[in-house]
């Protein structure tokens, strides 16, 4: 996730308080709740259907 924050990619994560330090949901990432495959999957075909615009910050 650091890496590629640093590299200025958007990232998927789980959406824990240590990672929202770093990456708000739909601004530079996607955050998807923990151990939900629905969730993930959901988050990535909105994310592509909608081409949603995650910046590079």
């Amino acid at each position: 996730m650091v890496t590629s924050s640093m590299l200025g990619k958007p990232v998927i994560c789980t959406d824990c308080t240590a990672v929202r330090d770093y990456v708000t949901d739909e601004v530079n990432g996607l955050l998807v709740k923990n151990g939900l495959r629905c969730s993930y999957i959901d988050k990535v075909v909105t994310a592509l259907v909608t081409n949603s615009k995650v910046s590079r910050e």
